[in-house]
């Protein structure tokens, strides 16, 4: 259900900061809307939870990694709605679950099971 919360969430998304911006089609300006309000929000989930976000000293590295690649990959999503708008930028980017099954293979030696094969094609 959460994942499914998640899809609707960020395929809305996309739309209202597009009309956040509006006029301006400036790539630094959604990116901004959406990293702000996000990191509000998350604030706030964390301060009303109490559980904290807690990250071991020795995985330091790969959470800068993933705060690098996840707000690279946000910059260039913005930029390709300022290129070719929302609705294609949203289709191109929803490749993400293959490029994130692929990397769990090689960095995390996941398997590659059946069902994350069938699921992965279904939600591309």
């Amino acid at each position: 259900m959460l994942a499914v919360i998640s899809a609707v969430t960020w395929g809305f998304g996309a739309s209202f900061v597009g009309i956040a911006t509006k006029g301006k089609r400036n790539v630094i300006s959604g990116y901004l809307v959406d990293r702000i309000s996000g990191s509000v929000l998350s604030f706030l989930y964390l301060l009303i939870i109490g559980n904290g976000f807690i990250i071991p000293y020795e995985n330091a590295f790969y959470a800068i990694c993933a705060g690098l690649s996840g707000s690279t990959g946000f910059l260039f999503y913005y930029l390709a709605i300022t290129k070719v708008g929302a609705p294609k930028a949203t289709v191109i980017s929803s490749s993400r679950p293959l490029i994130a099954a692929f990397s769990a293979v090689l960095l995390l030696r996941e398997n590659i099971t059946a069902p994350i094969i069938i699921g992965t094609l279904l939600v591309v």
